[in-house]
């Protein structure tokens, strides 16, 4: 259900627990502090409307330009699928990059696999194995985002121990392993002087 805003009337302000204050009765510098930050943030949301845009734009020339190559050489391009591309000026001292997000996650085979994998450790003597035990809790734990530890997921299956259980689950793992699309990404390099490689111009705050 989306929450409706309040209608704030004049001269007043709204406070953090939704309560209308007359703002003869805020100091001055908190009023001054709130115009400060609602003009930084809605500058921010500006920015982040004309980079979402110039990033539609570019993706859109991309394509463009895309096809035409492939007119050139008599091919439909019917099925292309964007990104790990790269783009440079005729003189070098420029290049676009389009790279295509992705990242790996599980089906659900992982927790068959992960039922396998603990039977194993209960079979198996305790103490040389408490640190594997450890070392498998802390790969299938889920970070604050509700996302497994892929990388160690994926040691673990390559572990070579002859057990037929663990060959199993080893197996399970490597199976459940699916890519997900996330979204493209688009890189502008720029030479800033002669002989030097294209540096990346940044639209990251942080990074400005």
């Amino acid at each position: 259900m989306t929450e409706t805003k309040q209608t704030i009337p004049a001269g007043y302000r709204e406070d953090d627990k939704g309560r209308l204050v007359r703002e003869e009765n805020i100091k001055p510098l908190d009023i001054l502090r709130d115009d400060v930050v609602a003009s930084i943030v809605n500058q921010a949301k500006e920015v982040r409307a004309q980079i979402a845009d110039f990033r539609k734009k570019a993706e859109s020339e991309i394509d463009a330009f895309i096809k035409i190559a492939a007119e050139q050489y008599g091919v439909d391009l019917k099925r292309f699928k964007k990104g790990n591309l790269t783009l440079k000026s005729f003189d070098g001292s420029k290049k676009v990059m389009l790279d295509a997000g992705s990242r790996l996650t599980f089906d659900e085979k992982i927790h068959i696999a992960k039922e396998l994998i603990d039977e194993c450790l209960v079979e198996w003597t305790a103490g040389a194995n408490d640190n594997l035990k450890i070392l498998v809790d802390q790969a299938f734990s889920l970070d604050q985002s509700g996302k497994m530890d892929v990388r160690g997921i994926l040691n673990l299956s390559k572990l070579n121990i002859e057990d037929e259980k663990w060959k199993k689950a080893a197996e399970l793992i490597r199976e459940s392993v699916t890519t997900e699309t996330t979204r493209n990404y688009i890189r502008c390099y720029e030479r800033e002087k002669e002989g030097e490689e294209p540096s990346l111009i940044a639209l990251d705050l942080a990074t400005v």
